[in-house]
């Protein structure tokens, strides 16, 4: 996906979210990978700590969001949020 973002920032790739995850992650880390008809549209790097969620880098990362395909936002929002409302339940 990265790749296919010409506009994702150095905060949404790999090579950073990862070690910042290893340097002052807690909890457990939860990727949404969403998928139309097998291909990858986009990816919403997530944790869980004390039962909430937030975003992967939050607190020393200057941009925080989800990587997601042109064309494919609003179902990778609703996706995102049906995921954390079943969750809940």
């Amino acid at each position: 996906t990265g790749s296919a973002r010409p506009d994702a920032t150095p905060f949404q790739h790999p090579a950073w979210l990862i070690p910042w995850w290893r340097h002052l992650g807690e909890g457990e880390p939860c990727t949404l990978a969403l998928r139309e008809a097998g291909e990858l549209v986009a990816l919403v790097p997530l944790y869980i700590w004390r039962r909430r969620l937030f975003p992967l880098g939050i607190g020393t990362t200057d941009y925080l969001d989800a990587l997601v395909l042109p064309g494919h936002a609003a179902a990778a929002m609703a996706a995102t949020i049906s995921w954390v409302a079943a969750q809940q339940g």
